[in-house]
């Protein structure tokens, strides 16, 4: 099986401000079906250490890859596309560390990949990642 994911943060004020994420996984073969799609909202006052854009982008990322955990399918084909370069260029180099509030996040994404067999990360422009932009619009 082979599956296509979109994930998107924004944030009301960057930085500190509330945050919403969202994300779409499509199944391809002859057709392309959403299978799983989500959006949530979290509020800056539940964040101590703060909020980012990145934090928000990192987040959508997460629960994208638990989505393959949760359903044992770390094993299948899976590309990500988003618009956050500095997710994309994490995930690509495998890069853990650094300075800023997004990094116990990012990290603990990147922890998670080697846990999966055949995935690809493309950066895209936000033009091309329009309809996990629109979830994060959605007011949960």
């Amino acid at each position: 099986m082979k599956y296509q994911c979109y994930f998107d943060g924004s944030i009301t004020v960057n930085p500190n401000g509330d945050m919403t994420i969202g994300g779409l996984i499509y199944e391809v073969g002859d057709s392309k079906k959403i299978v799983h799609d989500f959006s949530e909202k979290f509020l800056y006052k539940d964040f101590p250490n703060g909020t980012s854009n990145n934090v928000a982008e990192a987040m959508a990322l997460h629960k994208i890859l638990s989505f393959f955990e949760l359903e044992d399918a770390t094993n299948e084909c899976i590309e990500i596309f988003g618009d956050s370069q500095i997710v994309i260029n994490r995930c690509i180099k495998g890069k853990i560390g650094g300075k800023g509030i997004f990094i116990p996040y990012m990290d603990s994404v990147v922890e998670m990949l080697p846990k999966f067999k055949d995935i690809t990360f493309k950066w895209i422009p936000r033009e091309h990642n329009t309809e996990a932009d629109a979830l994060t619009k959605i007011k949960p």
